[in-house]
């Protein structure tokens, strides 16, 4: 039986209908369908001409929801109430997740109202719910958001309840207010706006009534009093076409130690050791690009919680200028292929908030130049020659001193030859060919005889079934390998750097122990300044450099895809390097030694593999003198069901020496299952920086997921119990425990 007034539809076993009154009554395999929902039962009462329905032991389905309910009816204008109702937005339901509620009123594409509710998750009733309203409009909506619960071994069980206010389209908010733990209350607050594109700010803010902390306070007993702490940060971002950008980000705390004592929140705002203003403008055209960089920070790194250090040196403020390579000659011939000329510069101002200088310099005005020519001479035969020089000039002013000014500069200089052996393998493509094209007798005349497969569980031969013969378009996917070895001989030079002006700021930076950054580090000297990326950089006073780079790399075709025009070469191929070796090493003139470990600088090795899934990445810096090594290798393995890998480090220039390793699993047995690690153990100090063990359960349906792990860190232990409900079409919420 099909009754049907378009666009709705009533389809069922049996129906009676009463003219005069508009009533329908349908019986059996009950289906009603309409533009807004459909609905399922054992009994539907109908009035085409009040337009009211009430439909027993029902299901209604929508786009965003299901709803299950002893019966449901209409109540009212734009109403729909169900009693006895389960309701969810699984499409498995009720295998998965639902909320019980003994009435539930659904206002179609606004919200649904539920009293007296249970969360239920495989048929186990675990949180009752005395109120709640869900939206189902496809817009945000304001309202509460899933509660937050945290267990932390320090401070006990943390729980918050965040609180959604869509102002507008583009301007929300959210407040978060809870307990956290012994801690007491404690509320986060996040404000956005977004303008346009790439145009927005946002605040964000924390704050903690404490009953634990107190500055210098150690242990976690309460205090007895309490301490009000907050955070705040501003961020704004503004960008108008590609030639100007502009970004500020203020972060401002009363206590320093607040980051540590809220983590899980504070973490994952606030980077480095500092906090503060920081804020930048770039504008830049074809030929210059500029910037302006101002930092006014907080040192972390004080004993006193509550102090600001003034003797900490900020960057008020920094302007740059580039200025790209300008070509003046362009030659197709030897020497004078090409020569081109460019420039960087900048100034920055160096400046405490307090003059606190006791044995270093700490406030200036400083001025760096590095003009810089290209001169490419060409091909001689296979060897390529090219050189390069550059000006590097800094010009400083000291407001307290008496002797106000020091400049210095040097000439760079560095010459290459070139000579590559190469060779390509093979040709790239993607081709199609049909069945029909295809000689298989030929085929199976060059093939092994493997006519039939042996079973042991079968008495006697089981043919094999030839699935080529199904295949109606064979595909061919050829790859090619270009193996490149490169021969460079690099001869690095540099002036003795001249100095002129205030003669206590020069042994300061001379020596390595009181520069503002790298800017001021004596350029033939910079190899020796104590830190892992400097350390590997060759000395350039006087050396020559060997260096051999054998590599493989492997083409892959794309194959044909109508949205892109094919004109690039990216376009087309897929690149990776499967192989890779570089070996270099450098020698010393500048050095009066007998020994020939003082001349050699430091020998590098790096090597790369992949192959399928694994990939491996090594490099190792030896230096000959010192017998000091800087090792590193990373390794990665991709199988169909998770990963593993590892990241280790060896650095005899650190004391104790770092020897740290990263390693990490992830490992799904099946599809629903997924198993992670991740420890990190320093080997130098025999202790554990970080480990990680969890679970994550996600079933097929997309509609909810149960994730568990347990962390360790140098600051506290967590033990979390997430469950992630799918209740919009978006996104997952979560309850953690």
């Amino acid at each position: 039986m099909v009754i049907t007034q378009r666009p709705k539809a009533i389809y069922g076993d049996k129906a009676s209908m009463t003219l005069d009154t508009g009533a329908i009554e349908v019986i059996g395999n009950v289906r009603y369908v309409g533009p807004e929902m459909t609905l399922h039962g054992t009994e539907f009462l109908y009035n085409f001409k009040t337009k009211n329905f009430e439909i027993k032991n029902a299901r209604m389905e929508t786009g965003s929801f299901t709803l299950l309910a002893k019966k449901i009816y209409r109540g009212g204008d734009n109403k729909i109430i169900a009693e006895g109702a389960e309701f969810t937005t699984c499409k498995d339901c009720p295998q998965s997740w639902t909320i019980y509620g003994k009435k539930v009123e659904v206002i179609p594409g606004e919200y649904i109202y539920l009293t007296h509710g249970f969360l239920t998750i495989k048929g186990v009733s675990f949180l009752y719910i005395p109120y709640l309203v869900f939206p189902i409009k496809k817009d945000r909506e304001s309202g509460l958001l899933f509660p937050n619960f945290r267990w932390s071994k320090l401070v006990d069980g943390i729980l918050t309840q965040p609180v959604f206010w869509a102002i507008d389209d583009n301007v929300d908010m959210t407040f978060e207010p809870g307990i956290y733990g012994t801690r007491g209350f404690y509320n986060e607050y996040q404000y956005r706006h977004m303008f346009g594109e790439k145009k927005w700010f946002e605040i964000n803010s924390n704050q903690a009534w404490d009953k634990v902390y107190l500055p210098g306070k150690t242990d976690f007993d309460r205090s007895g009093e309490t301490f009000f702490r907050y955070y705040l940060n501003y961020e704004h971002h503004f960008s108008f076409g590609h030639d100007f950008n502009h970004h500020f980000n203020l972060d401002g705390m009363r206590d320093l130690d607040m980051i540590h004592d809220f983590a899980p929140y504070l973490y994952p705002k606030v980077e480095g050791s500092e906090v503060g203003i920081n804020t930048y403008l770039n504008f830049r055209k074809q030929f210059f690009d500029f910037n302006i960089i101002g930092n006014f920070n907080r040192n972390q790194l004080v004993s006193d919680p509550l102090s600001f250090d003034d003797s900490y040196v900020q960057v008020l403020p920094k302007m740059t200028l580039s200025i790209p390579p300008v070509s003046l000659i362009n030659f197709d011939f030897f020497p004078l292929q090409s020569i081109s000329l460019g420039l960087n510069a900048d100034y920055t101002i160096f400046k405490q908030n307090k003059k606190l200088e006791r044995k270093y310099i700490r406030n200036a005005n400083r001025a760096n130049i590095e003009a810089f020519a290209d001169w490419n001479l060409g091909n001689l035969g296979a060897i390529d020659l090219r050189s390069n020089a550059t000006w590097d000039a800094q010009f400083y002013k000291f407001p307290y001193e008496q002797e106000q000014s020091l400049s210095k500069h040097t000439f760079l200089f560095q010459s290459q030859m070139k000579m590559e052996l190469a060779g390509i393998h093979k040709i790239s493509y993607k081709e199609k060919i049909p069945r029909e094209n295809i000689n298989f007798e030929k085929l199976e005349s060059k093939k092994v005889s493997n006519i039939t497969k042996k079973n042991l569980n079968l008495i006697g031969d089981m043919p094999s079934i030839n699935q080529d013969r199904e295949i109606k378009t064979f595909l061919i996917d050829e790859k090619s390998y270009r193996h490149s070895i490169l021969f460079l001989l690099n001869h690095y030079y540099a002036e003795k750097t001249k100095f002129n002006g205030n003669k206590r700021f020069e042994q300061q930076i001379v020596t390595d122990l009181g520069t503002f950054d790298n800017v001021d580090a004596v350029r033939e000297n910079e190899y020796k300044i104590n830190n892992a990326t400097a350390r590997i950089v060759l000395p350039i006073k006087n050396t020559l450099e060997l260096k051999l780079v054998n590599s493989l790399v492997q083409k892959t075709s794309k194959g044909t895809d109508p949205f892109i025009d094919g004109t690039n070469l990216w376009d087309n191929f897929n690149f990776s390097k499967v192989f890779h070796l570089q070996v270099g090493q450098g020698y010393r003139f500048d050095i009066e030694s007998n020994d020939i470990k003082d001349k050699l600088t430091r020998l590098q090795l790096s090597l790369g593999l992949e192959y399928e899934d694994a990939r491996i990445v090594a490099s190792e810096y030896y230096f000959w003198k010192e017998e000091g090594h800087i090792f590193t290798i990373n390794f990665n393995q991709k199988f169909d069901s998770g990963d593993f890998g590892f990241i280790a480090n060896y650095n005899t220039f650190i004391r104790p020496a770092n020897q740290n390793i990263k390693a990490y699993v992830n490992y799904g047995p099946i599809d629903l299952l997924k198993i992670r690690t991740y420890y990190d153990f320093d080997f130098a100090n025999m202790k554990t920086n970080d480990f990680l063990v969890g679970a994550l359960f996600s079933p097929p349906n997309n509609c909810w997921k149960v994730d568990m792990s347990y962390r360790i860190t140098q600051i506290d232990s967590k033990f979390s119990f997430n469950i992630h409900l799918n209740y919009n079409q978006k996104a997952f919420g979560n309850d953690e425990f």
